[in-house]
């Protein structure tokens, strides 16, 4: 069965996986098709935020972007790189929002955003060939003590990545599907946070995620 048109206006596509193992393509297990031309969407406006959108670019290549896909703001700004990381200097203050990036399999921590004292850095997992591979998505845990968990369980500032990819380990190898969103810790106490040989992490050094959990089977996630 064909699913319903993404959107009812403007450009439009339908999709349907495979019903069979003998219809799967291994390099997309699913086809789609356009839907029939509809009336153009007309902009959509929350009140709240004006009548009119308006857009400023706060960050672009040179910050370490390369085909961003998705972003969320850490809800413990500083907490991460605090004030010095990878031997750069970083305001703590104002909002600090990371946007993952797929073109290079990395995060891009954008610090202070909107202000004089901005920054950038750009971090990615150890094994990003797996973990991070095509990332398109990142959300954190923002709920702080909600009561159901043991202090010891809490995951308050984790955030979860997602990835669109079958599991190519960077198109070396033959699609196994053994993919899924991946869980971290964005404390960066080791070894959440690890340096390249995987041991301690110093403020000097060139640092890399490390994961805390991975759901597999789940593969091809587009956001």
């Amino acid at each position: 069965q064909w699913s319903a048109c993404s959107r009812g206006c403007g450009t439009a596509r339908q999709y349907r996986r495979a019903l069979t193992p003998a219809q799967c393509n291994a390099t997309a297990p699913f086809e789609s098709r356009a839907c029939p031309p509809a009336a153009p969407c007309s902009q959509l406006c929350v009140p709240e935020f004006g009548t009119a959108a308006t857009y400023q670019r706060i960050a672009g290549p040179g910050d370490g972007l390369a085909s961003p896909r998705g972003l969320a703001f850490h809800p413990i700004p500083g907490r991460h790189l605090s004030n010095f990381s990878e031997n750069k200097a970083f305001s703590t203050n104002g909002d600090e929002l990371w946007v993952v990036n797929g073109h290079s399999h990395s995060v891009t921590i954008i610090t202070a955003v909107g202000t004089a004292q901005q920054g950038a850095l750009t971090r990615t997992d150890r094994g990003y060939y797996h973990y991070f591979h095509n990332v398109t998505a990142i959300s954190f845990n923002t709920v702080d003590g909600s009561g159901f968990r043991a202090p010891s369980r809490d995951t308050f500032a984790y955030f979860a990545t997602c990835q669109d990819s079958n599991n190519t380990y960077l198109g070396l190898k033959e699609p196994n599907y053994f993919m899924g969103p991946s869980l971290y810790n964005s404390d960066p106490a080791y070894k959440n946070l690890v340096s390249k040989s995987g041991e301690r992490c110093d403020k000097v050094d060139d640092c890399f995620f490390l994961h805390a959990d991975m759901l597999h089977e789940t593969p091809a996630c587009p956001g």
